[in-house]
């Protein structure tokens, strides 16, 4: 992965864009079957300096990062690796809710408390300071019944817990792909992918459609 930070990648990018022409990022995705006829599909992520790898699910219906965090002691929490914040060199502290608690979340099967951090995320060579949510609490369901450590948010901004939890918002913002869009390769038997910064010509046919979500 990348060891760049972001802000000298922005600058980079802003000296070359003449000359540069961005390219889409692919990461491999692993299977699993969570209970019949139901799969999620799963990939490799690094947080903090030095990286700590998590495997993460990719979520286009949730805008937040979440992972477990070392303050967390539920049963659900160590069953996972978990990311620990005193041992990241660019991890910063964020201001968490209006009212000072912690943040919660609510899924339909299960909750979570946490502290927002903000810290560097690597998807693939892919590197942006990203604030997100280190859990401190989380039900047994349905995170304990996971095998990936968290999950990775690619839902619109306005779903995340803040201007600043998007990890989409912040690639457009710093302009390290061509375009905020993804595409999904899923396969049931062989190497399924997310490529972020646009769909991989190899994975599909004819033209791409496009219809407004509202």
């Amino acid at each position: 992965l990348a060891q760049a930070d972001a802000g000298a990648m922005r600058s980079v990018l802003a000296a070359t864009v003449a000359c540069v022409v961005l390219r889409a990022r692919t990461l491999t995705l692993e299977r699993v079957a969570l209970e019949p006829h139901k799969q999620a599909y799963y990939g490799r992520v690094h947080v903090g300096s030095p990286a700590q790898e998590f495997t993460m699910l990719f979520d286009t219906g949730s805008g937040n990062l979440i992972l477990p965090s070392t303050r967390c002691e539920s049963e659900a929490c160590k069953a996972h690796r978990r990311y620990d914040q005193s041992a990241s060199s660019s991890a910063r502290d964020v201001q968490m809710s209006e009212d000072g608690g912690p943040v919660t979340l609510k899924f339909g099967t299960g909750s979570g408390d946490g502290e927002l951090v903000s810290d560097r995320v690597c998807v693939g060579g892919l590197c942006d300071r990203q604030e997100f949510v280190a859990a401190t609490s989380e039900s047994d369901q349905p995170f304990g019944r996971y095998v990936f450590d968290g999950i990775f948010g690619l839902g619109l901004p306005e779903m995340a817990e803040g201007p600043n939890c998007s990890f989409l918002a912040g690639i457009q913002a710093s302009k390290a792909l061509p375009s905020t869009a993804f595409g999904l390769f899923l396969s049931d038997a062989g190497k399924s992918e997310i490529t972020f910064g646009g769909a991989d010509d190899r994975r599909h046919v004819g033209d791409i459609a496009y219809f407004p979500v509202y």
